[in-house]
């Protein structure tokens, strides 16, 4: 038997496991017997590579996380994760800013089995869905040492993919003193950068004693010296607060200098949190250590969060700590109005520096109202102009979006129209209506538009 034919096996005998529950209260028998505990966390911690373990940061009590915004972990009798889910009290809900930027589900479930992890996704109905792109699972093979020595995408039919940052495999080593090389390759064989827009390619990876992130470093594509990549990049050092934070990024050139880099072009970032990890405030500084703007116009911003862990309101503020327009943009901030049990947002509103109405500058809108139906699924989103009429986007023409659901609550297709509510198509993608169509295993397997 091939290797691919193996894995499709494999891939046939989780589908099996894994049949879709029709309520969310009883996905726990799909988890079965191997339950041995259950914790609760506020956050999910920085990650930059699916080598790190899973983890949550900010511990809390069952009984906040009826009434707060988390990730619960189910863990097995040797204390690894077997299932994550994003959920407010017992409800699973879509993932929001707490997820990391590993983290593509509102439920991940994982297996382990002769020397392999296999991870697979789901909604929060519990149906089976992708990860990263057509992701349907993510193999992981470990070394003879218990590290992460290979991770593959696989589709539904078990076929190796590129996943949505074009990657189709990572490879990784460990050395003797415990720094991490991490290659990625597309399914050509040809090297990848981290995600799309992040040329760090072969990277050395240095791990602190709490098992953060603590320096990354870019070999380039041919993993033999530190190298600079076009964004006035080498290394990235990373800085935690006790609580497994990450209150601050600092970039460097090959030559070990402070660098104004990557894509915010800062040569150091700075976060603030809550009690309850959740990024109050960020701001940057140039390679002198002075404040500074970064490359999307913003100096320094502000947030609130509500009782849940929602966000409702952000700002940009400028270096003398005044609210301040972003002129790409056109406007200091945005504030969002939830529903009375926190799980849907109903209103997202753009403000300038005295807090009157803005239009975004390159979107032509105010305010994006959303409808949901009685099961809470999105059903329509309507852009709005200053005084609360119908208006259409600058960059796509739209007014209006209409979504409709089947019986699983999966989204089977998605209407356009103007302001006044007529069929328009798409003014870049030439389309009115998407249809998606899902494999008899339940992920979505492709989009027919029209």
């Amino acid at each position: 038997m091939t290797f691919t034919q193996q894995i499709l096996v494999l891939i046939l005998i989780l589908l099996c496991q894994f049949v879709p529950s029709q309520t969310v209260g009883d996905e726990l028998a799909h988890v079965g017997t191997n339950v041995n505990s259950t914790a609760y966390f506020a956050q999910m911690p920085f990650r930059e590579s699916p080598f790190a373990d899973l983890r949550g940061i900010h511990p809390i009590s069952e009984q906040q996380a009826a009434n707060y915004n988390h990730f619960r972990f189910l863990y097995d009798a040797y204390g690894r994760p077997i299932e994550i889910s994003f959920r407010l009290g017992n409800r699973v809900r879509d993932l929001n800013l707490s997820a990391n930027a590993l983290t593509f589900a509102p439920v991940t479930r994982i297996r382990y089995r002769d020397g392999q992890e296999i991870r697979t996704f789901f909604d929060k109905y519990m149906n089976p869905t992708t990860g990263n792109g057509d992701t349907f699972s993510e193999v992981y093979e470990y070394d003879r040492d218990g590290n992460r020595s290979t991770l593959s995408f696989l589709d539904i039919e078990g076929q190796s993919i590129d996943n949505g940052w074009g990657i189709a495999r990572y490879e990784w080593s460990v050395s003797r003193d415990g720094t991490v090389t991490e290659n990625r390759f597309n399914l050509k064989g040809e090297a990848a950068e981290i995600r799309p827009g992040f040329p760090f390619y072969c990277l050395k990876l240095h791990y602190d004693q709490n098992g953060w992130l603590a320096l990354m470093e870019n070999y380039g594509k041919t993993c033999q010296e530190l190298t600079q990549n076009e964004l006035n990049a080498a290394q990235d050092k990373l800085q935690y607060t006790a609580g497994g934070d990450m209150y601050a990024w600092n970039v460097y050139d090959s030559n070990e200098q402070r660098s104004e880099g990557n894509s915010p072009r800062v040569a150091r970032g700075l976060r603030g949190f809550d009690a309850l990890g959740q990024d109050i405030s960020e701001r940057y500084e140039d390679a002198q250590g002075k404040p500074m703007t970064n490359a999307y116009g913003w100096t320094q911003s502000k947030a609130e969060f509500d009782e849940y862990g929602n966000m409702i309101q952000r700002f940009n503020y400028d270096l003398a700590g005044q609210l301040a327009v972003n002129e790409q943009l056109g406007y200091a901030g945005y504030e969002m109005e939830f529903d009375e049990d926190g799980m849907n947002r109903l209103v997202l509103r753009y403000l300038d520096e005295q807090l009157r109405p803005a239009v975004h500058k390159t979107r032509g809108y105010h305010e994006v109202r959303t409808g949901f139906d009685a099961n809470g699924d999105l059903e329509r989103i309507q852009y709005l102009g200053v005084n609360g009429e119908s208006v259409n986007r600058l960059d796509n023409g739209i007014g209006t979006i209409e979504r409709r659901y089947d019986d699983k609550h999966r989204l089977v297709s998605v209407e356009l129209f103007d302001k006044d509510l007529q069929p328009i198509r798409h003014a870049r993608e030439d389309w009115h209506r998407s249809t998606y169509i899902y494999h008899s295993a339940g992920p979505l397997i492709r989009i027919e538009r029209s």
